[in-house]
C-alpha cells in the first residue's frame, strides 16, 4: 500500500474512532441496532474500508473507492444532492442558465430520469417525447449510474447540438436524437370559458411571469369574469418569489409557502402581504397534476390551506428545495439540500406533493413504477427503437375533451367534490 493510502485510511479510522467513542460515551443508553443512530453508520462505514483495505484482491484505488462512497451516499439522500467534481465546482453557480435546452423537465424517480413535463412547441415535444417518458440511457451512459446533476450537464449543451436519449414508456425503449436550442419561457395563456369564467394557464414561474398573470387578470376582470379557474399543469419550473407574488393575486393573508431547513426548523415563513395588492376575490379552482411541481405547488397548497379555493386533478409531482454547494478539501464539493419548500402545514412538497380537494385520475396518467428493462444502448436492430427522429414524426392525435377543465367549471358551478373521480 502507498504512503498516500495509508495516511488517508488511518486519518480517515481516526475520525471514525472518535465519534463513536464519544457517540458511546453519549448514547450508552441508546440500542446499536438502531438503523437511525449515526454512530453505528459510522461503524459499520469504517469495518467496510478496512475489510477494502486489507480484503480485497487488489491494492484498492482509494481516491476511486472515497469519489464512489461520496457519489453514493448523496444518492441517498434525494435527487438533487450530488457530489461534485473540482472541475465541476470550478464550474458551479447557484442558478445554472441553460443556453441549450432540450424542453424537457427532467427529475429522478427510482434512481431513473424522469421526464416531469415538456414544454409545448419545443424540440422533445416536436418529436414526441411525453410527460412521464423514463430516461434509461443518456447516449451510452446510464441515467440510474449518475447523478440528476450529471445528467442535465449532459442533456443540457450548445443550441444547434443534439443528444442522443433512450425513452422508456409502457414498457418498451425508444431511442431519440434530440436538439437543442435557446428556448425563451413560455407565454402565459387566457381566455374566456362558460361566459364568465377567466381561465389562465401558467406552465412557467420564470422571473416576471407573476407580472404577466397580473396583466392577463385584470384584462380578464375587465373583459368581465366573475370566477377564475387557474391552470398549473405543466408548470414545474420557476422562482418561489413568483408564486408568492401570484399567490397573493387571490389570497389576501396568511401563510403561502415555508421555507424548511435541517431538523424541521423555519428558516422563512412566506406571508400574503398588502404591498402585493389583492387582484380578485371571486371564486377560484386550480388544476394540478403529475406534471405541476415546484413553486406551482406552492400556489395550489396555500389557496388549499387558506381555503381560497377548490384545487381539482391528480397529485403533483412533489419538488421544492434549495441547495448549498460545501467545498471539500480534493477540489470537489458536495452540493446539499439545505431548504425545502412546505406548505403553510409545514407539509414539504418532496414528501408527496400536494393533493387536491377533488381527486380526478387521468386516462393516460404517467405511471412512476420504474422500467423493467436493461435495452441494450447500442443496439439499433431493435424495432420499437427508431434511430432519428425523421422516422418517429410526432403522433397527430385528434382533439379530446379536456375533463379536468370541465371538472373545474363544475365545481365553480357548485358541483359536489369527489374524493376520486375517474376522467
Amino acid at each position: 500500500m502507498s504512503t498516500r493510502s495509508k495516511v488517508f485510511v488511518i486519518a480517515f479510522s481516526t475520525i471514525v474512532v472518535f465519534y463513536t467513542v464519544v457517540g458511546g460515551i453519549l448514547s450508552h443508553a441508546m440500542s446499536y441496532d438502531s438503523k437511525d443512530n449515526k454512530y453505528v453508520q459510522m461503524t459499520i462505514f469504517d469495518a467496510v474500508l478496512r475489510h477494502v483495505v486489507r480484503d480485497y484482491v487488489d491494492e484498492p484505488d482509494l481516491e476511486k473507492v472515497r469519489m464512489g462512497a461520496l457519489r453514493g451516499l448523496a444518492d441517498g439522500l434525494d435527487p438533487y444532492s450530488a457530489y461534485l467534481t473540482s472541475k465541476q465546482v470550478s464550474a458551479y453557480t447557484p442558478n445554472r442558465k441553460v443556453t441549450g435546452d432540450t424542453g424537457m423537465v427532467v427529475s429522478k424517480v427510482g434512481g431513473f430520469g424522469y421526464v416531469v413535463t415538456v414544454q409545448k412547441g419545443s424540440p422533445a415535444d416536436t418529436i414526441g417525447v411525453k410527460s412521464g417518458d423514463f430516461i434509461e440511457y443518456m447516449g451510452k451512459t446510464a441515467t440510474r449510474d449518475i447523478s440528476l446533476y450529471d445528467l442535465l450537464d449532459e442533456l443540457n449543451g450548445d443550441p444547434g447540438t443534439e443528444v442522443e436519449i433512450s425513452v422508456v414508456r409502457q414498457g418498451k425503449p425508444i431511442k431519440l436524437k434530440v436538439k437543442r436550442v435557446s428556448l425563451s419561457a413560455p407565454a402565459i395563456e387566457s381566455k374566456t370559458e362558460a361566459g364568465n369564467t377567466g381561465y389562465i394557464h401558467v406552465t412557467s414561474l420564470a422571473s416576471g411571469k407573476a407580472d404577466e398573470i397580473k396583466t392577463k387578470l385584470n384584462s380578464l376582470k375587465a373583459a368581465g369574469a366573475k370566477r377564475y379557474i387557474l391552470d398549473l399543469r405543466g408548470a414545474a419550473t420557476g422562482d418561489l418569489a413568483e408564486a408568492v407574488k401570484v399567490a397573493n393575486y387571490f389570497i389576501p393573508s396568511g401563510v403561502i409557502v415555508k421555507k424548511i431547513g435541517h431538523n424541521n426548523e423555519e428558516k422563512e415563513v412566506l406571508s400574503a402581504n398588502s404591498a402585493n395588492a389583492i387582484i380578485t376575490d371571486a371564486p377560484l379552482v386550480v388544476i394540478i397534476d403529475r406534471t405541476t411541481a415546484g413553486p406551482a405547488e406552492a400556489i395550489a397548497s396555500a389557496v388549499l390551506e387558506n381555503k381560497r379555493g377548490e384545487v381539482t386533478g391528480e397529485k403533483s409531482f412533489g419538488a421544492g428545495s434549495q441547495q448549498e454547494l460545501f467545498p471539500l478539501r480534493d477540489g470537489g464539493g458536495m452540493l446539499l439540500t439545505t431548504i425545502r419548500y412546505a406548505s403553510a402545514a409545514g407539509k414539504a412538497f418532496l414528501e408527496g406533493g400536494v393533493t387536491p380537494t377533488d381527486e380526478m385520475k387521468r386516462d393516460d396518467s404517467a405511471d412512476l413504477s420504474v422500467p423493467d428493462v436493461d435495452s441494450d444502448p447500442a443496439d439499433t436492430n431493435n424495432q420499437a427503437n427508431p434511430t432519428t427522429p425523421e422516422q418517429t414524426p410526432k403522433k397527430v392525435e385528434p382533439q379530446q375533451e379536456d375533463k379536468m377543465l370541465k371538472r373545474a367549471i363544475e365545481l365553480l358551478n357548485g358541483a359536489p367534490k369527489a374524493q376520486k373521480k375517474a376522467a
